[in-house]
């Protein structure tokens, strides 16, 4: 099973993304790339992805939900434009945090933190907190510049919202795509007691 913790924007929020996205599909359409963008329901900043857990584990991932994460809510604006890798052929386009970077790092270890306790750590590499947008598939030498610079040139509308939880996620293939179905829901409370994690089975995200 492929499952993945992740921050949910509210519906401002992930309306402001969804025009970005429309803006940087109209200027990207003229160049030698194919992009396949990200619909809007299944907008997300991940935090953790873990590509095969075995059906019986499942229940323990969801256990890291609980108590709620010792952190306060904060708020949040993702406005800044980028693609990876940093040099050469863009392969991914995302937007990322001119608000809340410290804030997102933080929720990032604590989180990790849990889960190498439980035994599911440590995390695999450096966190660069970002929302991906798109993914390009083909792309030509020629345009790699130019298709560069229009991603980071396009200004767009901020997204920001308060972020107040995590949510574990499993992703399920099908064919139109993957869906998202929310497992296990853990709070952001500094000061609050901890909590059961909150099982959310009936929530669903997809095309």
């Amino acid at each position: 099973m492929r499952l993945f913790f992740a921050i949910d924007l509210d519906e401002p929020a992930r309306s402001a993304v969804a025009r970005r996205i429309a803006l940087l599909r109209r200027r990207t359409a003229g160049l030698d790339a194919s992009l396949r963008w990200v619909a809007p329901a299944k907008l997300h900043v991940t935090l953790a992805f873990f590509p095969d857990v075995p059906p019986e584990r499942v229940g323990g991932l969801c256990d890291t939900c609980a108590p709620s994460l010792r952190q306060s809510p904060f708020p949040c604006c993702l406005s800044v434009p980028g693609v990876f890798p940093a040099r050469g052929a863009p392969r991914v386009v995302w937007v990322g945090p001119a608000r809340g970077r410290t804030e997102l790092a933080g929720l990032h270890g604590l989180l990790w933190q849990r889960l190498a306790d439980a035994g599911w750590g440590p995390a695999p590499g450096a966190f660069e907190p970002h929302l991906t947008l798109g993914r390009v598939r083909q792309r030509r030498g020629a345009n790699t510049r130019q298709l560069r610079a229009v991603v980071t040139g396009t200004p767009g509308p901020a997204a920001e919202w308060t972020i107040n939880h995590v949510s574990l996620y499993e992703s399920r293939p099908s064919n139109r795509g993957a869906t998202y179905h929310r497992l296990a829901l853990a709070r952001l409370d500094a000061d609050g007691p901890g909590t059961r994690p909150e099982r959310q089975m009936g929530h669903t995200s997809g095309d």
